[in-house]
C-alpha cells in the first residue's frame, strides 16, 4: 500500500489522530521515546500506523484519568475517550480506528516507563501528562513523583 493512499485513509478514518500521524511521520529523525511504524496483521492483512510508545514529555507531569486519552495517540483531550475491555482491562481510544488497534495489536497496550525501563500495560499505569497534552505512562506514583522530581532539577531535558 503506497503511503498517499494510507495517509488518505487514515485522514478519512481519523480526523483526531491523523494529524498527529502525519506530523509524526515527517519529523526526521524521531524523536527518542517514540515511534510510528508501518504495520501489517498477517491474521488481518490491515496495514496501518501506529505510535507504540509515547513521546518523552516536556516539563513536569500532572496526573490526568485515563479515560481523557488516547491510548493511541498518546494525547490527553479534553472530553472521555471511547472505551475498549481486552481481557478484562479497559484501555480507551479517539476513534474507532483507534479503538481497532487496542483490540488487534497487543504491543498498542504497551508503554515504557521512563523511570525505571520497565514495559507498563496502560490500562494499569500511573498517567501523567505535560503542558502541551502528551501522555507518560509510569508502573506506580514513585516512578511519577521521581520522573517530576528529574523534570524539576533539569526542566529542559525529557527528564532522564
Amino acid at each position: 500500500m503506497n503511503r498517499t493512499f494510507l495517509f488518505t485513509f487514515v485522514t478519512a478514518a481519523c480526523l483526531v489522530c491523523a494529524p498527529a500521524a502525519l506530523v509524526a511521520q515527517q519529523q526526521a529523525p524521531a524523536k527518542a521515546g517514540s515511534s510510528m511504524q508501518m504495520t501489517k496483521s498477517a491474521d488481518k492483512g490491515d496495514t496501518g500506523m501506529h505510535m507504540t510508545s509515547a513521546p518523552p514529555a516536556s516539563g513536569p507531569v500532572t496526573p490526568v484519568n485515563k479515560r481523557m486519552i488516547c491510548m493511541i495517540t498518546n494525547k490527553a483531550y479534553s472530553k472521555p475517550q471511547l472505551p475498549v475491555t481486552v481481557k478484562g482491562r479497559t484501555y480507551y481510544g479517539c476513534c474507532d480506528m483507534c479503538r481497532h488497534t487496542l483490540k488487534t495489536d497487543a504491543s498498542s497496550r504497551y508503554a515504557t516507563d521512563p523511570i525505571s525501563g520497565k514495559k507498563v500495560d496502560k490500562s494499569k499505569a500511573v498517567v501523567g501528562k505535560d503542558a502541551k497534552g502528551s501522555v507518560v505512562y509510569f508502573q506506580n506514583q514513585a516512578d511519577f513523583d521521581a520522573y517530576n522530581a528529574r523534570q524539576a532539577k533539569h526542566p529542559t531535558s525529557s527528564g532522564l
